[in-house]
């Protein structure tokens, strides 16, 4: 696997990777409407935004010169507590999952925060994405928070601490 920046051309494969990983990971969890009325140029609009941002930074993984998926993190788009920095997002497809490129992936980022002189960052996830809640404890992360039920399950989210000493 190969991660690289993602650079304003790409926005949209990165729109196209993400519809497909939220019709694999959020089918059942988010509503069908938000799924399927998921709107192209909406989000190849905030890619493009999200690459331009100096502080964020969005990478792409690709296999074999295929985009498979896409990490982003930089100062956190939501404040939370007195966190500087946060992997904000963390998407990779479904077949290229538990093979160990989500680890690369992740570390990639954990590496980068930590080289900007943080000793901590904090990612989140939606609650009822249990996969991702237990691939982030996985990789050393803490839970602490966690948001009260809502009727739309997109809404609520959990929180991981990482560290430098975490895995």
């Amino acid at each position: 696997m190969e991660i690289r920046p993602a650079e304003v051309g790409d926005a949209v494969t990165l729109s196209n990777l993400k519809r497909l990983c939220w019709e694999e990971t959020y089918r059942g969890i988010y509503p069908d409407q938000k799924i399927d009325t998921y709107c192209q140029s909406e989000n190849i609009d905030r890619f493009r935004l999200l690459i331009q941002d100096p502080d964020r930074h969005l990478f792409i993984a690709e296999a074999d010169r295929c985009p498979i998926g896409y990490l982003e993190y930089g100062v956190p788009l939501r404040p939370f507590r007195n966190f500087h920095r946060e992997i904000g997002l963390l998407y990779l497809l479904r077949e290229f999952q538990h093979v160990g490129y989500g680890r690369q992936l992740f570390r990639y980022g954990r590496a980068a925060i930590l080289s900007e002189g943080e000793t901590e960052f904090f990612v989140s996830c939606n609650k009822y994405n249990l996969p991702a809640r237990q691939f982030y404890q996985k990789m050393g992360g803490q839970l602490i928070h966690v948001d009260p039920d809502q009727e739309d399950r997109s809404l609520p989210q959990v929180k991981f601490l990482f560290s430098n000493d975490c895995k």
